[in-house]
């Protein structure tokens, strides 16, 4: 995928200079982060380099098939401390940012190991000491694309569809703006490799389970209209959490049955985080920059998907996205009149 313009030899250098390499990525970590640092993972064991992946958190089980093959731990201090002191390099993927590494943080940051980000999100850290950052990247999948081009090596079938599988998943199965030809032409070389597209993406949307199915009828009894209809607010407090299991709930579906109302230009996901907390998700079709909307409320993300933990109570925070939205959706109105 040529769409980027990163320099990789300094990447590239570490590698040739590295025993261990750590890989990482930020917990709960989605399609894009689990398929590029499976992929990075085998690509370099593939080239004879001593890799270990270390997460913050657990990998969802809908993902979990993706990791086949590549022993993927969970930081315990006690195990993996150790480890991360011994590294040569730790490899970061898909975040920028300290505090999305959980407990990770700190012994990264303690250890004598060089910082190598890659990521496409617009929001650099001293993270990476080095740092292959492109917003304008589709996703992470893309970059770790190039970068195992230029690291060399033939990427094999299973290296492929796990970078398949990285970039369709955060890119909406090609949808989304950032989907570039490039993308495209990308993707069709990794199918040359054996990726089956259909396959990936039924593992991937198709084995739901069934409380799964009954917590997005449960959620969806709770969606509103705002802001003249323009916005599709989804409210779970406590109660309506626990009810419908968190482990259950689906994100993604429940926020894209909010955008496929004809009217709708953002759909929000707000939920009980605890005490005085509220997790907001955002999602837009394209003429709203939820980016800019979750980062004045302390949060971050894409154009068209973003977030935010909003230190309000649920109602209250609801009531601030609305005040946040309101000019940006007014001036939509009054640009279509």
């Amino acid at each position: 995928m040529s769409g980027t313009s990163i320099d990789w030899r300094p990447l590239v250098e570490v590698v040739n200079r590295s025993r261990l390499l750590v890989l990482t990525t930020h917990a709960a970590p989605d399609g894009d982060a689990v398929g590029s640092e499976i992929a990075l993972a085998r690509h370099l064991g593939r080239l004879g380099r001593d890799v270990r992946v270390v997460n913050p958190s657990e990998i969802e089980p809908r993902l979990s098939f993706i990791a086949e093959g590549v022993s993927v731990e969970v930081y315990e201090p006690s195990l993996h401390d150790a480890v991360l002191s011994e590294a040569d390099a730790i490899f970061v993927l898909d975040l920028s940012q300290w505090g999305l590494l959980g407990d990770l943080a700190e012994p990264i940051r303690q250890g004598r190991a060089r910082r190598v980000v890659i990521d496409h999100h617009g929001s650099p850290s001293d993270l990476g000491e080095i740092a292959a950052i492109d917003p304008t990247a589709s996703s992470t999948g893309e970059l770790v694309h190039d970068f195992l081009l230029a690291l060399g090596g033939e990427i094999d079938g299973p290296t492929a569809a796990c970078l398949f599988a990285a970039v369709a998943t955060d890119t909406g199965w090609f949808r989304f703006q950032r989907t570039g030809p490039e993308v495209f032409l990308a993707a069709a070389e990794l199918m040359t490799k054996g990726v089956h597209p259909y396959s990936l993406y039924s593992r991937l949307y198709e084995a739901r389970e069934w409380k799964k199915l009954l917590a997005i009828r449960e959620a969806l009894d709770r969606v509103e209209p705002r802001l003249g209809g323009q916005a599709a607010f989804l409210t779970l407090d406590r109660s309506a959490f626990e009810r419908v299991a968190p482990d259950s709930l689906d994100t993604e579906a429940l926020l894209d049955f909010g955008l496929s109302v004809r009217e709708v230009e953002v759909s929000a996901l707000l939920r009980d985080a605890g005490p005085g907390k509220t997790k907001v998700h955002l999602r837009s079709k394209g003429r709203v920059d939820v980016r800019q909307v979750a980062a004045r409320l302390g949060g971050g993300g894409h154009h068209n998907a973003a977030g935010a933990v909003i230190e309000l109570p649920l109602q209250a925070a609801a009531a601030a996205l609305e005040r946040e939205l309101a000019p940006m959706l007014l001036a939509l109105r009054d640009s279509s009149a």
